[in-house]
């Protein structure tokens, strides 16, 4: 009888304990950091108060077969998310879906936390803002001008940056050396411009790109800490020198790789600074959907899209191609898939780029088809602007051979958009404020 009650009271004590016994609870405060991070999602929580929690299951979910993985077994509360078991490290800007859970000494787990979003920083490319170029008797100079815009006050785990000077010769393009490493002490300022001169032989002409380089530190899933080198490519950059017209102020072009509309028309293209631009005046007489363009006579009371040949003849159509009206431009249908109408902003950064609206013109100038005295006229840049002429409001055709007009996608009024001008006696380029029912030219630039 002694023994029963022993017992009875025995296991009566294991149930009590068995009953009081904690639940393995959710860990607290689960983050996942937003761009405050380069190269890593730097993970942060706060330990649970259950009881006997030890280690901690993360997991990342997977996007391409839809599941969640475990991406650490880890006793730290905070660490850096690289890419774990990922095939290449962790995209920049793209978010990353997280959630994680306690698990105690028994072997219980307890309940996941609510997900956590995140993305690394994303770096803008640093963009070469110039090149300018002189000669002496033995040998060519040129000052490289660069800007790196990012903002990095928000950054906590950057120690480092550098950038990294490529040139490459103009007619070998597939082969960048490097020139020049250039490190930055603490955070760049956004407004501050950084340069460099390269002394090359006479007979040579080279383009330019600059890499940005970071140096950052975070914390390992096993608590280590860890250094790595995030980099970012930047543009290529102009030709550097005389480029074969005269043209010493790194202004010229670089063939681009071409393109084609939906009509079939192929056009040449031409890289200028960060930019690519068609060689051509746009010539298809349908959208980049297929569907046709209009070609009414009515354009000044039409509110459709329209195209014409200048005087009607489709003989103009080579090579100055077709004039278009505004409303065919704010379509957003006009320009093969990938490039669109360039934007008044656009235009300014080519001009910029050329050395400013007074000059730029004669660089965008072709060198033929232009009455005289087409002045200035280099066509340095290669991007052979013609004297396509415009389709008047009222529907009369006009200054073929004197002038050329080109639309922006920025409109200005109701009835009004900018447009660009370039004109046979002057050198440079001017802004229009042009009627929207105008038939003007139109340059497509790559998105």
């Amino acid at each position: 009888m002694k023994y029963i009650i022993n017992s009875t009271i025995f296991i009566s004590i294991l149930l009590v304990f068995a009953g009081c016994k904690k639940e393995t609870t959710s860990p607290e405060n689960f983050t996942a950091s937003r761009g405050t991070h380069v190269g890593v999602i730097n993970l942060a929580f706060s330990e649970a108060h259950g009881h006997g929690e030890m280690h901690f299951d993360v997991e990342r979910f997977n996007e391409d077969n839809a599941t969640w993985e475990s991406i650490a077994w880890t006793k730290q509360r905070s660490f850096g998310d690289y890419g774990i078991n990922l095939p290449n490290n962790i995209i920049p800007g793209k978010e990353y879906r997280y959630r994680m859970r306690a698990h105690s000494h028994d072997g219980g787990y307890g309940k996941y936390t609510p997900e956590a979003t995140g993305y690394a920083f994303e770096a803008t490319p640093v963009q070469i803002v110039s090149l300018e170029t002189t000669a002496d008797l033995f040998q060519k100079s040129t000052e490289i001008t660069w800007q790196d815009t990012n903002n990095y006050n928000d950054l906590r785990n950057l120690f480092n940056i550098s950038y990294t000077i490529l040139r490459a010769k103009s007619n070998e393009l597939e082969s960048f050396e490097h020139v020049h490493t250039k490190q930055v002490g603490g955070i760049p300022n956004t407004k501050e411009f950084y340069s460099f001169f390269d002394t090359y032989n006479l007979d040579q002409s080279y383009v330019y790109r600059i890499t940005a380089r970071y140096g950052y530190q975070y914390t390992d899933r096993d608590g280590s800490l860890q250094d790595r080198l995030y980099s970012v490519e930047g543009p290529t950059y102009g030709i550097s020198g005389d480029n074969g017209n005269g043209d010493n102020n790194g202004n010229g072009g670089l063939p681009g790789e071409g393109v084609t509309d939906a009509e079939g028309n192929n056009y040449q293209t031409i890289i200028i600074g960060s930019q690519e631009w068609m060689a051509e005046n746009l010539r298809t007489t349908k959208y980049n959907d297929g569907t046709p363009i209009n070609d009414v006579d009515t354009w000044n009371t039409s509110t459709t899209g329209n195209y014409a040949w200048y005087n009607d003849d489709s003989g103009y159509q080579n090579p100055f191609g077709a004039l278009y009206n505004w409303q065919a431009v704010e379509t957003g249908k006009l320009c093969p898939d990938g490039w669109r109408v360039p934007t008044n902003s656009d235009w300014q950064e080519l001009e910029n780029h050329l050395g400013g609206a007074a000059v730029a013109g004669g660089k965008l100038k072709a060198t033929s088809y232009w009455d005289a005295p087409n002045e200035g006229a280099t066509n340095s840049s290669g991007f052979t602007a013609l004297p396509g002429g415009e389709k008047y409001e009222g529907g009369a055709y006009m200054e073929m051979g004197n002038q050329g007009f080109w639309w922006s996608a920025t409109e200005v009024s109701g009835n009004q958009a900018y447009a660009r001008r370039l004109h046979s006696h002057f050198g440079s380029i001017q802004t229009n404020e042009a009627a929207k029912s105008n038939g003007y030219s139109v340059r497509c630039i790559k998105n």
